[in-house]
């Protein structure tokens, strides 16, 4: 299997769990979607569906590091000093990643819309555990070793 169709089979499961997960959000009548990603945050906190959307958090790191215990398990014998190391970092990131989202879920609050600075805060943290998973996702892919 090359190197790029496996990118195209990650990439693909990271955009599946991504979608899945942001479908509540995207199909409530009272968000308005718009193509101003700020405007769109704050419908979504205004119909009082940001925890729905921060779930997001979730299923894409818990696929990340799904996808670093199976590079683990696959090239295992194969793996170099340097990789191990950021296998190891990845997997941290992917953890503080899936533990904020845990957390932030059950904290923020289902029938009121978040304040201006808790918005901001939640929203740079779905930022960052969508760029930590994608960037594992695509990490893996290109360190993906063809096996005889």
């Amino acid at each position: 299997m090359s190197v790029y169709f496996y990118l195209v089979i990650r990439i693909s499961l990271w955009l599946g769990a991504f979608l899945v997960s942001v479908l509540p959000v995207v199909v409530n009548d009272d968000v308005d979607m718009h193509f101003d990603l700020l405007t769109t945050l704050e419908s979504i906190n205004h119909a009082k569906v940001f925890r729905e959307l921060y779930f997001v958090i979730v299923p894409v790191s818990v696929l990340s590091l799904s996808t670093i215990v199976d590079y683990w398990c696959r090239e295992r014998k194969d793996i170099s000093g340097s990789v191990f190391a950021l296998t190891i970092i990845a997997l941290f990131f992917n953890v503080l990643s899936l533990g904020a989202g845990l957390v932030g879920f059950m904290k923020i609050p289902h029938a009121a819309p978040l304040a201006p600075s808790q918005l901001w805060t939640y929203s740079i943290l779905i930022g960052y555990a969508l760029i930590v998973s994608f960037g594992t996702e695509v990490g893996v892919a290109f360190t993906h070793t063809e096996k005889p």
